[in-house]
């Protein structure tokens, strides 16, 4: 029998950075939403993905990342994603760190993302937390 892979969330940057932080106003929300979700990644229920730019700038030490972000797969960003980042249409303004976003997820087919940015709520996308 063939295993599927199981639906993906993308951890935004308000999210990792929440999540970095300690002393981030909803880095406890963040903690919370995290265990659930690497709960679920450990049931095979969920995959857990990020963009390598902001894991790099919220957690700059590498043995941090391997700690705390080690369910979370690395998504590396190229020249191509930010050509296609600034060449979206889009029916609202957005910075270019949100367009990045909005093209690894159609690229990656990713449909749920876990932040706490609220700009990515004007998209068909489901949020967490």
């Amino acid at each position: 029998m063939r295993s599927m892979t199981p639906p993906t969330v993308l951890l935004a940057r308000s999210f990792l950075a929440a999540l970095a932080d300690p002393a981030h106003p909803a880095g406890a929300r963040a903690a919370s939403a995290y265990r659930e979700l690497v709960e679920r990644y450990r049931r095979t229920e969920r995959r857990l993905r990020a963009r390598s730019d902001p894991q790099s700038e919220v957690a700059p030490a590498d043995e941090v990342r391997q700690q705390l972000f080690a369910p979370v797969e690395t998504i590396h960003v190229a020249g191509q994603h930010h050509r296609a980042a600034r060449r979206l249409e889009l029916p609202v303004e957005v910075d270019h760190d949100t367009a990045l976003t909005l093209v690894v997820l159609r690229r990656e087919r990713i449909a749920e993302v876990a932040t706490f940015a609220p700009d990515l709520a004007e998209f068909d996308l489901q949020t967490l937390p």
